[in-house]
């Protein structure tokens, strides 16, 4: 989970996205128990704040989400749970859109209903934690998987509506549709929006474009970084591709670079033993 600066917000940063996979993981798991011991120990980051939803269909809050700050790099990281409990199956299959009234009087824009119900019962403690915690300098990192990727969007999404933070940026895994074309317009407009997804996950292609006279359109079309990785199982699609391909990713990487030195050690020895 070791997290290091950003060279450039509008690039996607390989081990960053790794290593904010792995958080989300974490985070889901942790939302998933009673302990709260179970909550990830994140490098340079200092836990601010921990974050519970209401469950609509559960009638209860839950354990939810967490804010880090790291003073090393300035950086503060936001990551949601993905899907952990039925009743948060139903929120996800009940389709029905809002305007998230309590980020933006923009009437055009639609938004998830349960999924801004579940980001706007905690909002408010979030704001004041995040005010209370970041520096006109700091970069804020929104993260989640699946569920948590699109309750974090609409987070990123108030963040922009609002000012929040001026450096910000966006990496979603296996996220499903969260809102409308007006939506998902302004999120790619921002350049710093990651998408990252496999195209044999069919988290990823719900809900569908057109539900009820709804519209839902994915965002970050000019960022999607996206492979095909089908390992047979709907789970395994969702999740174990993922954290394979970051790890298939690194595998290629260091092959390539053993073999840029082994080739530029040769050379070298060729070229000595020519004046030897």
């Amino acid at each position: 989970m070791d997290i290091v600066p950003f060279e450039d917000l509008k690039k996607f940063h390989f081990q960053n996205a790794k290593s904010f996979l792995a958080i989300s993981f974490a985070i889901s798991n942790w939302s998933a128990t009673e302990d709260d011991k179970n909550l990830p120990n994140i490098p340079k980051f200092n836990l601010v704040k921990t974050f519970s939803c209401y469950d609509t269909y559960a009638f209860k809050y839950r354990k939810y989400g967490a804010l880090y700050f790291s003073q090393e790099l300035n950086m503060a990281l936001i990551s949601f749970s993905g899907t952990e409990f039925a009743s948060e199956w139903i929120d996800d299959f009940d389709c029905r859109q809002t305007n998230p009234t309590a980020i933006t009087n923009d009437v055009s824009i639609f938004v998830h209903l349960q999924h801004y119900n579940i980001y706007n019962s905690f909002r408010e403690d979030l704001h004041k934690s995040l005010k209370e915690t970041i520096n006109d300098n700091t970069i804020v990192v929104c993260i989640g998987h699946s569920l948590g990727g699109s309750s974090v969007s609409i987070c990123f999404f108030d963040i922009i509506m609002n000012n929040l933070a001026k450096y910000r940026t966006l990496y979603t895994f296996g996220a499903p549709r969260t809102g409308n074309t007006e939506y998902a317009t302004i999120l790619t407009k921002e350049d710093t929006v990651m998408r990252i997804c496999n195209t044999a996950d069919l988290t990823i292609s719900v809900p569908p474009p057109i539900i009820n006279k709804e519209i839902f359109t994915h965002y970050g079309d000019e960022k999607v970084i996206s492979f095909t990785k089908n390992l047979n199982t709907y789970t395994a699609n969702h999740c174990d591709a993922y954290t394979k391909y970051f790890e298939e990713k690194v595998e290629k990487v260091e092959k390539v670079e053993n073999l840029n030195f082994y080739s530029l050690s040769n050379l070298y020895s060729s070229i000595n033993n020519l004046f030897n």
